[in-house]
């Protein structure tokens, strides 16, 4: 049996992926009898997680759901919106335990706490594995039936097709993050107009609206394990950057950004004579992304108001906050009893662990050289992959034709290394890449599909971008300088960096 990496080298902690794999391989089967999908697993190498199911088994699975949504589009906005309302009703009861001092709560309250908050993830993931597995496969039918109807319907004017594919699968409704957005832009003509630039004049005179704009999306930065990487310093960051540019202008696009949408979707629409039949395929991928984003920052939320819980446990077991993540949600009341065994059993997890869960058959939980050893039997389906090859192809995501110097992007720290006008190359992108990726001329990643974050967040940036290469940290290295053609989907390398 060969495997397929859904996606990979993320910090997400055990104690999530545990209920994630577990939900699609057992609880999906409940609301989806057709699922195929028999097994899944999670491999972590320091505290990095690769996150991957049966290759045959995944494909038939995504293909038979692609189907049945292709035929009863119904289907599949059911599952969008009951997978939408369980994970803000978990938020709801997360919010319900953030403001109790948790000190004085005893430690089986917190247990239970915990407990109810893995059952509720885990039964809205039932429903929320859908946007999981049709967003990161970007091979499936409903994907490929988009780019043979547009195809088709730019032969005059093919070079208008990456154009065109944003306007056809934009979200039609804003996130939180253009709230967010929003706030930081009225705060920065605020700035403007009083002739405050810098850091410390900013912080001086916003240091209670920053504080604010902090405490309400702060938790938009934390990486589903135990990091918050947003500060204060960032938001007077993303102050001074919006002085310099055309802030009512900005504003005005995010005020009326579902107006604009809907507007050039119908006007698309009519231009190219796309078919009631066709159109409900780009809605069906428009509300994918819509659907999938606003589930995902909805148990964000939860999960970031679980940090406090875990980190309170962990320090009444003797654990690190990274460690108290490293536990299963069942295991945290044997934690209570023998914290010395615990602790040690994370230590080994966060260099090595194994998850496999089956259906109809234990799940198998394996750390340090155990995991490592059992995983490397496993065999994996890769791309055919020519590392000296001169170009390569990924889907646009955002159109757009620019040259660069690449900086590849595996840990948050690399973002560092990205100035402006670099080309920035990841597996995958996240919420607190943003920066980096507002330098960036360009951003190709390896996964993704025309949901993913780097999709989403490079049309609101304006900027060319290549998702889903599959390939692209493998082929490119720090240095190289290359051309992203994100009118057609190329990646050009132009000239090696020297060794």
């Amino acid at each position: 049996m060969k495997y397929i990496t859904l996606w990979g080298k993320r910090p997400y902690s055990p104690f999530l992926m545990y209920l994630a794999t577990k939900a699609t391989v057992l609880g999906f089967k409940k609301v989806y009898p057709e699922n195929k999908i028999k097994s899944g697993g999670c491999y972590w190498k320091n505290a990095s997680v690769n996150y991957f199911y049966p290759q045959k088994e995944l494909i038939d699975t995504v293909e038979s759901l692609s189907q049945k949504s292709l035929k009863n589009p119904t289907f599949l906005f059911n599952f969008f919106e009951i997978a939408f309302e369980k994970a803000h009703k978990l938020k709801i009861f997360s919010e319900k335990y953030f403001q109790l001092n948790l000190s004085k709560e005893t430690s089986r309250e917190l247990i239970i706490y915990i407990e109810k908050c893995a059952n509720a993830f885990y039964e809205m993931y039932f429903y929320g594995t859908v946007a999981s597995l049709l967003g990161y496969q970007q091979e499936s039918l409903i994907y490929e039936k988009m780019n043979r109807i547009l195809l088709q319907k730019v032969k005059s004017e093919p070079e208008k097709f990456a154009d065109y594919l944003v306007v056809l699968t934009n979200p039609p409704k804003k996130l939180i993050t253009n709230d967010l957005d929003l706030r930081i832009l009225k705060l920065s003509e605020r700035a403007k107009e009083r002739e405050i630039f810098s850091k410390k004049d900013i912080l001086k005179n916003f240091s209670k609206e920053i504080k604010n704009i902090n405490d309400e999306f702060g938790w938009l930065s934390f990486d589903f394990c135990d990091t918050v990487i947003w500060d204060k310093n960032h938001y007077v960051k993303l102050i001074q950057e919006n002085i310099k540019n055309n802030i009512k202008e900005k504003i005005k696009r995010i005020e009326n950004y579902e107006k604009n949408v809907k507007q050039k979707f119908n006007n698309l629409v009519k231009k190219l004579s796309i078919s009631d039949k066709e159109r409900q395929i780009f809605e069906l991928i428009r509300n994918l992304g819509y659907y999938k984003w606003l589930r995902e920052y909805e148990f964000q939320k939860a999960w970031y108001n679980l940090k406090f819980i875990q980190d309170e446990i962990g320090r009444r077991c003797g654990l690190s906050n990274l460690e108290s993540k490293y536990l299963l949600h069942y295991e945290y009341a044997g934690a209570m009893r023998d914290s010395k065994k615990y602790k040690n059993l994370a230590k080994k997890r966060i260099k090595n662990m194994l998850i496999m869960i089956y259906a109809g058959r234990e799940a198998i939980i394996l750390s340090g050289n155990k995991a490592e050893e059992k995983f490397r039997k496993f065999k994996f389906w890769e791309e055919k992959t020519d590392l000296i090859k001169k170009n390569f192809i990924g889907m646009p995501a955002n159109a757009g034709k620019v040259k660069g110097v690449v900086k590849i992007i595996h840990l948050v720290t690399d973002i560092n290394k990205i100035a402006k006008g670099d080309i920035l190359v990841a597996q995958t992108t996240n919420p607190y890449l943003v920066p980096a990726m507002k330098k960036a001329a360009a951003i190709i990643t390896d996964e993704g599909g025309i949901t993913s974050h780097a999709a989403i967040v490079s049309r609101e940036l304006n900027k060319p971008c290549i998702i889903g290469t599959k390939i692209a940290t493998k082929v490119l290295h720090d240095g190289d300088l290359v051309e992203v053609d994100a009118e057609k989907g190329i990646v050009k390398i132009l000239k090696k960096a020297t060794a």
